[in-house]
């Protein structure tokens, strides 16, 4: 590996470097959904069926963690149904009334395209730093350091 774009955690002791760029994770559904336009509670989120990711991917994880802090779980969600393409999801949501969550990039071109749509949550924002990272002891610093510097350029 020379260098890695990555999102959650990872040990800052064997890696350099940098937040690259802050991104929202937000609840995604069709255009026209019935929340859509609507400022949610997430008991009413639930009374939808969820698509998620399989157990063990990060973006499953930072739900359930934001579920966990809000003295809620994973047991209040009406249906829930694994889909491991983020593709997928996106095609799925498009045809009926489950939600989704996803980084805001993930269904940028859907919603601008008027497919899909982000939806509200009252009192809801996750943030999560994307990291440019490769190993400290690399070989490979210099090239790494320079290819970082001409993205920052863009």
């Amino acid at each position: 590996m020379y260098c890695a774009f990555i999102e959650g955690i990872f040990d800052k002791s064997l890696f350099h470097f940098y937040e690259f760029y802050k991104t929202r994770f937000v609840p995604v559904a069709r255009k026209g959904h019935p929340l859509d336009g609507l400022e949610a509670t997430i008991s009413e989120i639930h009374e939808y069926p969820l698509i998620l990711r399989e157990e063990g991917s990060g973006t499953r994880e930072i739900y359930q963690n934001y579920l966990y802090q809000n003295n809620d779980s994973m047991l209040s969600v009406s249906k829930i149904y694994e889909i491991s393409s983020f593709g997928i999801i996106k095609k799925v949501l498009s045809n009926s009334n489950a939600i989704s969550f996803m980084y805001e990039e993930v269904a940028r071109q859907e919603v601008e395209r008027g497919e899909l749509c982000y939806l509200t949550i009252h009192n809801y924002l996750i943030e999560r730093p994307l990291y440019f990272i490769y190993p400290s002891n690399s070989l490979m610093k210099e090239r790494n350091e320079l290819f970082y510097q001409k993205l920052m350029q863009r």
